[in-house]
């Protein structure tokens, strides 16, 4: 099916090669093997780069999160979380439900996977990346539901209670959906780990 992305810019200031975290998103389209833009405005793709992004099992969703901005004038990490409706080519920012375990998710170099859809609820998981508070716990599920009441998404995060050791930015990271778990590889902390694969275990 079509996949989302969006990149890095780099221009040129003064001789020197500068990046610029710019607003786009582009559609790989397998049939014609061709890229295409994902459209004119790209609305609510706030400029960005470090973020992750997952499709729904079903391909109508494509979940943008996270990242480093400097929509406030310094270089961050941000929470914003973004379903991008792939029939429609239309955006819809996700906003916190009132009373979630965990209020804001702020990764950058993370990883997310999509880890269950049915008709009302698409769940997801976030785990390791950079900007993470003091106990803050390093993998993170969110459900997303769509609130009648405010007609828009909301996102409840919980924390799964999982080791500070687990911890781990540019990473790789895949849904086992047979075992229920998230099976992460690679990156590093202070020094690189090893080249081994992890399983955390979510059930």
């Amino acid at each position: 099916g079509p996949m989302l992305m969006s990149g890095l810019f780099t221009a040129s200031a003064g001789g020197a090669a500068v990046g610029v975290p710019i607003q786009d998103g582009w559609l790989y389209d397998e049939a014609s093997a061709r890229w295409l833009p994902w459209s004119d405005t790209m609305a609510e793709m706030w400029p960005r780069y470090g973020h992750a992004v997952a499709a729904s099992p079903d391909g109508k969703m494509v979940i943008s999160h996270g990242g480093l901005s400097s929509e406030s004038g310094e270089l961050g990490t941000i929470d914003t979380l973004v379903l991008h409706d792939v029939v429609t080519k239309t955006s819809h920012l996700v906003t916190v439900l009132e009373g979630s375990d965990v209020l804001s998710v702020q990764r950058a170099n993370h990883s997310l996977t999509v880890i269950d859809q049915t008709d009302d609820t698409l769940t997801i998981l976030v785990h390791g990346g950079t900007g993470l508070g003091a106990g803050e716990p390093v993998t993170v599920k969110g459900q997303i539901t769509w609130d009648s009441d405010s007609e828009g998404f909301k996102i409840s995060w919980a924390g799964l209670g999982d080791l500070q050791s687990t911890c781990r930015t540019g990473h790789g990271a895949a849904w086992d959906p047979v075992n229920a778990r998230l099976v992460v590889a690679g990156g590093h902390v202070a020094q690189p780990f090893p080249d081994v694969t992890m399983a955390i275990s979510t059930v």
